[in-house]
């Protein structure tokens, strides 16, 4: 942050001795455009706007690589940082988005809440992963915190989350859908696991395919629950990189 506040110091001098420069001369160039004849001032007009463009050119020159990359030595953009971090520098290593509370009944969300427990311990075990999952103190549906709590609670692990994990088992309206744009925008590399029954929402079905800013998101289908558990078994950390 040191260095980063150093660089836009640098900057704002950049500007001030640019500034001077180009009002400087646009001075001396006004004075003498009274004392040239017909046949030169077209010239001095030219030079005037000349001199106005080199000095801007110079300053985006300077200042460009300044602002998007800092000095050399300094720090990446925010963006390169949430992908090249290390996952010791985070809360958690991965952070499971599933569809919990829009299930219908309480059947249906116990037995998807067992099947992404198991899936929690085997990244835990096979991964060395610290794994988020909001639904793993939640045994019922009663148990859910109001939705602006845990907005703010789920968002602010995800924020403190390296990799982005989404199961989605069916065609539910849900919150995943909200994470994993949120995952997008900060920058976290993403793994789906959809049902070959589920549908993704368009823009989800090849994130980041098309900016190299994004990350590009996995996308694997799955018949049967057991067959994501088996993928996160043989591939282990590789399948997150």
């Amino acid at each position: 942050m040191a260095e980063r506040g150093r660089t836009l110091r640098s900057v704002r001098t950049l500007l001030g001795f640019f500034a001077l420069a180009l009002l400087a001369s646009e001075a001396i160039l006004l004075k003498l455009a009274p004392e040239v004849t017909d046949a030169n001032r077209a010239f001095l007009v030219f030079s005037g706007i000349f001199v106005a463009v080199a000095c801007l050119a110079a300053l985006v020159a300077l200042v460009r690589p300044s602002v998007l990359h800092g000095p050399p030595g300094t720090a990446a953009p925010v963006a390169e940082v949430a992908a090249e971090t290390s996952s010791g520098e985070y809360r958690y290593d991965v952070f499971i988005s599933t569809p919990m509370s829009s299930f219908p009944t309480q059947t249906e969300y116990k037995s998807h809440r067992r099947d992404i427990l198991r899936l929690q311990k085997v990244l835990q075990e096979k991964c060395g992963f610290r794994v988020y999952f909001s639904g793993d103190q939640r045994p019922t549906l009663r148990d859910f915190q109001v939705s602006d709590i845990g907005l703010r609670n789920d968002g602010s692990a995800l924020e403190n989350s390296r990799y982005f994990l989404l199961v989605v088992p069916r065609s539910l309206v849900s919150s995943i859908y909200v994470e994993a744009g949120i995952a997008i925008a900060l920058g976290k590399p993403s793994v789906y696991f959809q049902h070959t029954d589920a549908s993704l929402p368009f823009v989800l079905r090849h994130p980041g395919r098309t900016s190299g800013s994004l990350p590009l998101a996995k996308v694997y289908e799955y018949g049967a629950f057991p067959e994501v558990i088996d993928c996160i078994r043989s591939n282990g950390r590789e399948l997150f990189m």
